[in-house]
């Protein structure tokens, strides 16, 4: 657990953490320079080291103003697999209400996963910014001047500096926040197969759990080949505690007949 404890609090590349702007000036010239992750940032960080398959999150409480979230990660050992979770709230916000409080919430319960934690120690400097319409930005000069910052005070992980790179990554700062609900009605191609992948391990378990032969297992898992192979592919651990699993009734049907 340590071991992606410290893969979670891992700083992200300065060049895909986002500014806000804070208090102001009298004259609205400078402003204090908030920064914060997008819900997909944390989505991903939570894909890449927990597996597609092994990490889930929920809403289960809301008055209609707040709400909170928990998210929950697979942890498997010799002895079997547990669901851990963590929790944190939040309200509406005023620029996108209940979507904002959804990724508000979200993003808090990771806070407690350690993802992100960090930038609450970062540094906030006084920067320019600049009004649009009936808020403020912060410039780009500005925006390279925070990301150096970042750089210093917190080095990104050497596999996440790789990732960005790979992927292009830099235009984030000054991208949209995509609210978990926004994410689950636009899936990239990706999330498709993990959404997919996740209800065939629901389905298989099922089946598996009802199964009174090794016969009837062997069928299971011969029926459900393709989306074993999807697992397989997305997240190792999870095909490979499925396959141990059906041995295990296999082995235990063996024993009661033999």
């Amino acid at each position: 657990m340590t071991d992606i404890a410290a893969k979670l609090a891992a700083p992200f590349d300065p060049a895909i953490v986002s500014w806000r702007v804070g208090p102001t000036t009298k004259d609205k010239t400078k402003g204090m320079a908030l920064a914060y992750i997008d819900a997909r940032d944390v989505m991903r960080r939570l894909d890449e080291v927990c597996g597609v398959d092994g990490w889930q999150n929920d809403y289960p409480w809301s008055d209609g103003k707040r709400v909170v979230c928990r998210i929950g990660i697979l942890f498997s050992d010799s002895s079997g697999e547990e669901w851990i979770w963590k929790s944190d709230g939040a309200g509406d916000t005023d620029t996108e209400g209940e979507k904002g409080a959804l990724s508000d919430a979200f993003k808090r319960a990771a806070v407690h996963w350690g993802i992100g934690r960090y930038l609450y120690d970062t540094d906030s400097p006084w920067v320019q910014i600049e009004q649009r319409g009936n808020s403020y930005i912060i410039p780009d000069a500005e925006k390279t001047k925070l990301a150096n910052l970042l750089r210093r005070q917190f080095p990104a992980a050497p596999q996440q500096q790789e990732r960005n790179a790979t992927n292009g990554a830099g235009a984030g700062a000054g991208r949209e926040p995509l609210t978990p609900v926004e994410a689950a009605a636009h899936p990239t191609e990706r999330e498709r197969k993990v959404l997919a992948a996740r209800e065939a391990r629901k389905r298989i378990t099922e089946a598996l759990g009802v199964a009174r032969t090794p016969a009837i297992i062997d069928e299971i898992i011969e029926r459900n080949a393709r989306a074993l192979a999807e697992i397989k592919e997305l997240h190792e651990p999870s095909y490979a505690s499925l396959m141990v699993e059906a041995n295990r009734l296999k082995t235990d049907m063996y024993a009661v007949t033999g």
